[in-house]
């Protein structure tokens, strides 16, 4: 009997042993994966961290906060003539497709480019698309050179996709330590291998009438840009005032004019209504005519 009962006793203790074996290999296998995400979610945030501070090492322009600037001042409803129409819906599924968007003053280039913008990313915002814009301005050409774009467009590119940033890491590790600046060849090779990593890249230039062409930072940005989209698929869409040496650039390539469409003029009018005195909110005819009005004086501009 006394043997017999060591015996239970040996095998009661080898069934918990085998138990507590399996429960902590039970805890292993369903622990492992769940340290294994926490510790990729760790490093894709530190690698984040990183790129963040290597974009703003690379430019310290902000083209991204300036484009919700704009869109945040739109009608909604504006600008439906120009993401519909032919010309743009051929430049958005086209192959290295350039798409030249002149226009008069006041005709309201900026925000069919801020719409544009807006409009690729609500559309590929899934996808593997690279998206960047430039906003040119006169007031701004002494830190708008060719270098200066082209550093503003990779950051932004790089911004979107850290994983795809490591030619920018690289420039900032040959650089940063001995605070120089990458040159315009460097930034350029750069930007062709960040963007051959996206299937596809669109680049919106707006107004190049304000980039300063003094010193061929406009041509040069434009030659340069040219000479890259022959090596990567790069859709460039760009706005200007009627400048002939601009218009003479795209002379070829597929145009569509913008103009103040009466019907976004007619949809900016009506969004305003409402800051006018009560006796004409209460009149619709009224409103009509302060509409027609308004087309007829604004007239494309």
């Amino acid at each position: 009997m006394h043997v017999y009962y060591l015996d239970n006793k040996t095998a009661d203790s080898g069934r918990k042993l085998s138990q507590a074996i399996r429960d902590d290999t039970t805890f292993i296998k369903t622990a492992i994966p769940v340290l294994t995400a926490e510790v990729k979610c760790v490093r894709e945030s530190q690698d984040n961290q990183r790129y963040r501070v290597i974009a703003d090492w690379l430019s310290s322009t902000d083209f991204p906060a300036q484009q919700s600037d704009f869109i945040s001042r739109r009608q909604e409803g504006t600008g439906l003539w120009f993401i519909n129409s032919p010309e743009f819906t051929s430049w958005l599924q086209g192959t290295k497709q350039t798409l030249f968007c002149p226009g008069i003053p006041g005709a309201g280039k900026t925000m069919i480019a801020a719409i544009a913008v807006d409009h690729l990313w609500k559309t590929f915002q899934e996808d593997n698309i690279g998206i960047a814009s430039v906003y040119c301005n006169y007031k701004a050409q002494e830190s708008q050179t060719t270098t200066d774009l082209v550093a503003a467009i990779l950051k932004q590119l790089v911004q979107e996709r850290p994983l795809f940033g490591e030619p920018v890491a690289a420039l900032h590790k040959r650089h940063a330590d001995r605070r120089t600046r990458p040159s315009l060849d460097e930034l350029l090779t750069a930007l062709g291998s960040v963007s051959s990593c996206y299937s596809k890249v669109y680049i919106v230039l707006d107004g190049l009438d304000e980039c300063s062409d003094s010193d061929s930072t406009r041509s040069e940005l434009l030659a340069k840009l040219r000479s890259l989209q022959t090596k990567t698929d790069i859709g460039l869409m760009a706005t200007s005032r009627f400048v002939p040496k601009v218009v003479q650039f795209f002379e070829g390539f597929p145009m569509l004019e913008i103009r103040a469409t009466d019907a976004d003029v007619k949809q900016f009018v009506a969004g305003q209504m409402n800051r006018l005195r009560n006796c004409v909110q209460r009149n619709i005819d009224l409103q009509v005519e302060i509409q027609d009005r308004i087309v007829q004086a604004v007239d494309g501009m």
